[in-house]
């Protein structure tokens, strides 16, 4: 009697694991509160996602995973960054929220666990089955204003995912204006990260002024990078126009901003910005020399205008889209462009941005990136 039912304990547990992870034909691992082998809806601790090609094949436990990586984070084996991706990448949602609030509360402006979150945010829907369709927008605007930080950076993911672009005041899919104003001043940066995100894809073009300022201003790098985002979604040329002007003439903090922006969102314009501020690091002050075809001068003050945004007066509702036209070169503010003097740190921060422009770590000094830029990259522009 002891021997069987000993043997249906192990049978159980053998059937439900303590942290089950459902796997995937297609080899994705996500963290299920309840599946079966050939699901096509796998139910998660945050939602449902649904895998209607991809069924699952396997149901693992991953307890012990999750205690070994917490055992090499511990040790220093796994940096932060490390330990969040090895996480992610094996569906540990649960640990993955835990671990992103450990890595916050040290690193406030990591934000690694932010788009983590968000990767998933967007594969998982947590609106209830029962929640009306024309209910759905504002039911994950809500829970985007939870104070539970992965509840609502999840819900803001699938929120900017599911809001729609059109100009008609009553769609049912749209946060209001007056809504996002409110939230983008919120003390909350996960709450100014999503409302960026929704203002970016409902095209309030009314809101580029407020972006376009926290894209270089906002405190946290998640609700600047987010505002970064949103501005360049709203109108690319303008956003990267502003972030060229603040890369070359603009304060330092601001400069340095300015540089990831046009890293993480001006495509080939940010590659013209960054390599031109890129080559005013071995020419002296006060000299005038000409690369890729401009003429520029190092000079040693800031320009206490580049912060003034392009198109736009203060006593206007509607932005002068004459000032914006994309088929003017970004550099051609004056004759000559003139680029503030800087030291090593931020030329540093130079090769890092121009790095997250590449997608990847190239470990390129000043001198190969001029190399790549003059000899390799821009020969195949014309």
């Amino acid at each position: 009697m002891v021997w069987l039912l000993a043997s249906a304990l192990l049978t159980f547990s053998l059937q439900t694991p303590q942290r089950p992870i459902a796997v995937t034909q297609e080899g994705v691992q996500i963290q299920a509160t309840h599946a079966e082998i050939g699901d096509r809806e796998i139910q998660t601790p945050f939602g449902t996602l649904r895998n209607v090609m991809d069924p699952v094949v396997a149901i693992i436990d991953g307890e012990k995973q999750v205690l070994e990586l917490r055992k090499l984070h511990h040790t220093g084996a796994l940096d932060d960054a490390s330990w969040l991706r090895d996480l992610s990448r094996a569906g540990q949602l649960e640990e993955l929220a835990r671990a992103s609030l450990e890595v916050l509360a040290l690193e406030p402006q990591a934000i690694l666990p932010y788009r983590l979150l968000e990767s998933w945010g967007r594969r998982i829907d947590p609106v209830p089955p029962k929640v009306l369709v024309q209910d759905r927008v504002a039911w994950l605007w809500r829970e985007s204003n939870r104070k539970d930080f992965a509840a609502a950076i999840l819900a803001g993911a699938k929120l900017a995912e599911e809001v729609s672009a059109s100009s008609y005041e009553d769609n049912d899919r749209k946060v209001g204006l007056s809504e996002l104003r409110k939230s983008l001043r919120s003390s909350s940066p996960v709450l100014r990260r999503v409302a960026a995100h929704v203002a970016g894809r409902q095209k309030e073009f009314s809101l580029r002024e407020t972006l376009l300022e926290a894209s270089l201003g906002d405190p946290t790098e998640a609700a600047r990078d987010a505002a970064a985002k949103g501005a360049h979604m709203l109108h690319p040329y303008s956003a990267r126009a502003y972030w060229v002007r603040n890369l070359m003439q603009g304060k330092d903090d601001l400069r340095m901003a300015s540089a990831f922006n046009l890293a993480n969102y001006g495509d080939a314009d940010g590659l013209h910005g960054l390599m031109t501020a890129l080559s005013a690091w071995e020419h002296p002050l006060g000299h005038t020399y000409d690369f890729a075809g401009r003429s520029l001068r190092v000079v040693s003050g800031s320009d206490r205008n580049a912060l003034d945004i392009p198109g736009y007066s203060p006593d206007q509702e509607d932005v002068n889209l004459k000032d914006l036209s994309p088929n003017h070169a970004l550099l051609d503010f004056h004759d000559i462009v003139q680029v503030k003097r800087y030291g090593e740190d931020q030329r540093d921060i130079l090769l890092e941005a121009l790095d997250l422009w590449a997608g990847k770590t190239t470990e390129r000094t000043h001198g190969e990136w001029m190399k790549f830029y003059l000899e390799e990259w821009l020969p195949t522009q014309s």
